[in-house]
């Protein structure tokens, strides 16, 4: 895939159409896109990311999602965006389009793909997303207009870039520092996305899930029909609750597009309140307010890695448990080891006898069955004692296998016991670092909080009001967000134990995995 070319139309600083060729000339494939600080180099790279995600791109670029709540949400942000000398002219509309070249659709014979996005300021509503293919429309978007819409949007995801790898992709020179740095849960959470679309294990475990529902249709067209209806009645169960998963999931969305808007305006308040004040500078306290936000941050991911430690404080807790278990594992591993060993010389001293007694074929002679049996006994103590360790068959006299683990799960045990093993100093750090940041917030909040009683004004108290209201409904966002999150939590535990035992039914009757029935 290839960008061949992108025309930005009233797009900010780009005032009219501007196109920009990208096309390789002869052998030098390499574009540079340079100039002095001001003259659009960063407003390019973010039309880019606008073009091909819209709301989305604060998923892209964290400076992007800052931009967005400091705006007071996507519209606001996105609605600026209309060329200065383009608004006083009259002109009220805006895109970006990205024709790209190298493009495979399967079953779709195409040159190019043009993606096309265009914003409407006067109307200040949804944006338009237009693909053109070889330059025309195409059948492959059917439907209503907002089923069109998300077709397109799931086509740009699936043929043009991810959106989980468009953050290793679209960046300045100051992101690669950022990649080094990668610490928190949701940042590894990203990471492992971005490399999962890279090395394609998304496309494998698409396919996965696409043989899981052909095996399903095999099984009930096979399954008796107490069985089926079972089996339907999991599957949709299943459906249901992943319906529903994706339901919650759009409407914390939502909530929190509305939250970033109402924090806005409740900044724009304390901002009224603190010049209301006059205790201190706008300067000070956009200060004052980027340090609130940074802390918030911090604490914030604070949270989430000492929730993964809590998670930890069972196993600590049965730490004597844990050192026993660690032991029997070991020891059980060894176990199956000399197990196999034996076997394995057994097995070789089978082999050696019966070539004994092919060759004894060839004999013109007889042997009494003492001596054969004299012989046989010691050429199978002589075997075990120089090819096999006896003492270790006398450890395991009396030992017996409780767990049976197998080699992944072993493994998996062995890295949860090293995790446990390192949890305390990470606590102890994440500790420190979450009182020092909770410390500072309170003492800027603390300083806010005195400003906005030195101005004791009708004006102010109305003002005062009014962030207070806008503060609860903040407030009560974040506990409607929560309450989605918990359900969605124990939807997908549901949908886990369904498919388990969706799995037991599957084994349960030989026609459910495709062997043939007495």
């Amino acid at each position: 895939m290839t960008i061949r070319e992108i025309e930005l139309n009233n797009f900010r600083i780009y005032k009219g159409k501007n196109k920009i060729e990208l096309f390789p000339d002869g052998n030098r494939n390499l574009i540079i896109v340079s100039g002095n600080n001001g003259f659009g180099k960063t407003t390019f790279l973010m039309s880019l990311v606008w073009c091909l995600y819209d709301k989305n791109m604060g998923k892209v670029d964290e400076l992007y999602r800052k931009e967005i709540d400091e705006k007071g949400g996507y519209s606001k942000y996105i609605g600026n965006s209309l060329n200065f000398a383009a608004q006083k002219e009259g002109e009220t509309r805006f895109s970006v389009s990205v024709t790209f070249t190298d493009v495979e659709i399967p079953d779709t014979p195409c040159t190019e793909i043009t993606i096309v996005r265009s914003y409407d300021s006067a109307t200040n509503y949804d944006d338009e997303l237009e693909i053109l293919i070889d330059g025309r429309k195409n059948d492959l978007f059917t439907g209503s207009k907002e089923e069109i819409a998300k077709e397109e949007e799931i086509f740009i995801r699936d043929y043009i870039l991810p959106i989980e790898i468009a953050k290793f992709f679209f960046f300045d020179a100051e992101k690669i520092v950022s990649f080094a740095q990668i610490n928190t849960p949701e940042q590894r959470k990203d990471l492992s996305l971005a490399y999962s679309q890279v090395l394609g294990i998304q496309k494998y475990e698409d396919l996965k899930n696409e043989l899981v529902r052909i095996q399903d249709d095999y099984r009930k067209s096979s399954a008796k029909p107490q069985e089926k209806r079972e089996f339907n009645g999991l599957i949709a169960d299943i459906d249901f609750k992943e319906g529903e998963i994706d339901r919650l999931t759009e409407e914390i969305s939502n909530l929190e597009e509305d939250r970033v808007f109402k924090r806005h305006n409740s900044a724009e308040l304390q901002s009224k309140l603190i010049r209301e004040g006059d205790t201190m500078s706008v300067d000070e306290l956009q200060k004052l307010n980027s340090r609130k936000a940074e802390l918030d941050i911090v604490l914030r991911e604070a949270d989430d890695s000492l929730k993964d430690l809590y998670s930890l404080i069972p196993f600590g807790l049965a730490g004597g448990i844990m050192s026993e278990l660690v032991t029997q594992l070991e020891t059980e591993k060894a176990y199956k080891q000399n197990k196999l060993q034996l076997e394995g010389v057994n097995d070789k001293t089978d082999v050696i006898l019966g070539d004994i007694e092919e060759a004894k074929k060839d004999l013109h002679f007889s042997i009494d069955i003492k001596t054969r049996d004299f012989y046989e006994l010691q050429i199978r103590q002589l075997i075990k004692k120089h090819f096999y360790n006896v003492s270790d068959e006398s450890k395991f006299e009396h030992f017996s296998t409780l767990h049976d683990f197998s080699q992944g799960q072993i493994e998996e045990f062995m890295h949860l016991i090293a995790k446990i093993k390192d949890s305390k100093s990470s606590f102890e750090n994440l500790i420190n670092k979450y009182t020092k940041a909770k410390s500072e917030l309170y003492t800027i909040e603390k300083n806010i909080r005195e400003a906005e009683k030195k101005a004791e004004s009708d004006y102010v108290q109305d003002l005062r009001t009014r962030k207070e209201n806008i503060d609860r409904q903040i407030d009560s966002i974040g506990v409607e967000i929560g309450k989605r999150q918990g359900e969605i939590e124990s939807l997908k535990e549901q949908v886990i134990a369904h498919k388990k035992q969706k799995e037991i039914l599957s084994k349960k009757n030989k026609c459910f995995r495709s062997e043939p029935c007495s």
